[in-house]
């Protein structure tokens, strides 16, 4: 009986499914290592055309990475030491092959230990690298979003300056639209960082599915067959559904993208139970043990590429033309995925499709949330003006100086300060009534909100307008909670929150609304 024969008899004996394929030149070898995945590679040390130590050579210069058991007839120490330190996983001589069938066992479970090492270590990689470049990102929207407020304001005033029919008004309509959407780009951004705020509830999955396959349909044309699966009985989550939906759009538009001439689209929505004895899923390595329900999305396009996919959640990363996308909207997608404590995949092979996968904490014991719908009735600018005080703080001047033209045009009362400091001074020193506290939330020495307790503790009906950059969830300084409540207890009116950036008209009806309570 050959050697081939000898290690396959021992290894099924061992209860492996053996697919066996022998080679004798490098070639065969080539060729092999080219033509399929293999989990480990057994060779003679003395073969007619090329030795063990040249195939070992071979497969670490190949993109295969597979253990390398060496065997041999007749082997010395110096050369048995030369194999290992070479890099080959164990050496085993042919008189002993009782040893093969342990060997390959440990050696396999030894290269899967390392694939899920390996794929832990990147995800964390992936993930640290996700957070600095949200910190950063998260900084940069706040900045953003106070430079637009200045250019959204500014750009108001000079609408109202000319003419309907003046062409210059037109010009600067183009602006305010350009503004509104580097607006929309910053809410991506705080997205991405996980900063937006979220309006969770109990969802069904299913019905979310069920409801935006239709538009779905419509944006990725009749040439791509969308196909929606869910089990009967799918688990709850905690989602915010706009978010989901957002999601699954953004999942659809590229998929779209990558089949040019048409293809499959599938949305598929099942339970999935993670514990410490289940590996058959091929995410458990990342996935904490626990009940969650998955959202996958396959298309039959052409695939990503391993370089593209370990930057692809990357923000401002993409392989389109500028015209066709700003690199966000992956991004976003983390974001949104990570804010709801959820995980995200991707899974691709070039020339056969990509798979995204969503993996959201599923939530036991618990029933849909009813659908709460608000449609507030704006009241028309003419009604708000007003001839209250109001103490305007705000540590960016342009800022400062364009909000105080708001107000002062609606005839109310101003009194301005540069910092939290100053406003104290001013409040000191003011003899009337203030009636409304204006602030931004982050300025130096003191914040917005330590500057509101102080002046609501000593004028019970003052009301505030906290004002930020970032979204209420995230705008206001760690440990704040205590200082809100007090000033909400003290308050005889509250405070309301207002995200930079804002139109005038949306500035004075958050004004009113407070003067108005």
């Amino acid at each position: 009986m050959d050697d081939a024969k000898v290690v396959e008899l021992h290894l099924r004996k061992g209860g492996f499914d053996v697919e066996l394929r022998c080679i004798e030149t490098r070639d065969e070898m080539r060729t092999a290592l080219d033509d399929q995945e293999w989990d480990i590679v057994i060779s003679d040390y003395t073969m007619p055309t090329f030795n063990g130590l040249q195939a070992l050579q071979m497969l670490q210069q190949s993109s295969v990475d597979v253990p390398f058991i060496m065997l041999s007839g007749t082997i010395g120490e110096e050369i048995a030491v030369e194999i290992m330190r070479a890099g080959a996983s164990d050496y085993l001589l042919k008189d002993n092959m009782l040893r093969l069938e342990p060997a390959v066992r440990r050696e396999l479970q030894n290269a899967t230990d390392r694939e899920k090492h390996k794929k832990t270590e990147a995800q964390l990689h992936i993930a640290q690298r996700m957070e600095a470049v949200g910190l950063l990102a998260g900084g940069i929207a706040h900045d953003f979003n106070n430079i637009l407020t200045i250019i959204l304001t500014y750009g108001a005033f000079l609408t109202e300056a000319f003419r309907e029919e003046d062409p210059a008004r037109k010009d600067v309509e183009v602006i305010v639209e350009a503004t509104e959407r580097a607006a929309k780009l910053t809410r991506q951004l705080l997205t991405f960082s996980r900063q937006q705020v979220q309006k969770l509830v109990v969802v069904d999955l299913s019905a979310t599915v069920a409801n935006i396959s239709q538009m779905l349909q419509r944006m990725i044309g009749e040439d791509i067959e969308l196909r929606a699966k869910t089990v009967d009985d799918l688990g709850l989550v905690n989602a915010d559904v706009s978010q989901i939906e957002q999601i699954l759009m953004n999942f659809a538009v590229n998929a779209r993208d990558a089949m040019p001439h048409g293809g499959t689209l599938t949305i598929e929505a099942v339970n999935v139970v993670l514990d410490e004895g289940n590996t058959v899923h091929v995410h458990s390595a990342e996935l904490p043990v626990g009940d969650y329900v998955s959202l996958a999305v396959t298309d039959t396009g052409s695939g990503i590429d391993e370089k593209v996919r370990e930057r692809i959640f990357d923000p401002f990363f993409s392989t389109k033309t500028p015209d066709k996308g700003t690199g966000l909207g992956l991004s976003t997608v983390y974001g949104i995925v990570r804010q709801h404590a959820g995980f995200i995949f991707v899974d691709s092979q070039l020339g056969r499709g990509t798979t995204f996968t969503v993996y959201l904490p599923r939530v036991n014991n618990a029933t849909v949330s009813g659908k709460v719908t608000r449609h507030p009735t704006p009241l028309p600018i003419k009604e708000l003006r007003r001839t209250e005080t109001v103490l305007l703080v705000e540590d960016q001047k342009p800022v400062l100086n364009a909000i105080k033209r708001i107000l002062s045009r609606e005839g109310y009362n101003v009194l301005v300060a540069k910092h939290g400091r100053d406003a104290l001074l001013v409040s000191d020193t003011f003899t009337g009534k203030i009636d409304l506290l204006i602030t931004d939330v982050m300025m130096p020495e003191i914040s917005g909100v330590e500057l509101a307790g102080e002046l609501v503790a000593t004028h019970r009906c003052l009301r505030v307008l906290f004002m930020s950059g970032f979204p209420e969830k995230s705008g206001f300084p760690e440990k704040s909670g205590a200082a809100l409540h007090s000033i909400s207890e003290t308050s005889e009116n509250g405070f309301l929150y207002l995200q930079k950036p804002f139109s005038p008209d949306r500035f004075l009806r958050s004004v009113h609304e407070l003067l108005r309570g």
